[in-house]
């Protein structure tokens, strides 16, 4: 299942990027949010 996410930026709570290398090294960004404000902004997309 892959799922859809229309975040905002309030909606981050980590920037994982500033706190590990790893996801810099692959060139990657990743983010977690405050899943709480998810109601209603998430979709099925497959």
């Amino acid at each position: 299942m892959v799922l859809r996410i229309e975040a905002s930026a309030s909606m981050i709570a980590v920037a994982v990027r500033d706190h590990s290398n790893h996801t810099l090294t692959l060139d990657e960004d990743e983010y977690l949010v405050d899943p709480r404000q998810l109601v209603e902004k998430v979709g099925v997309v497959f």
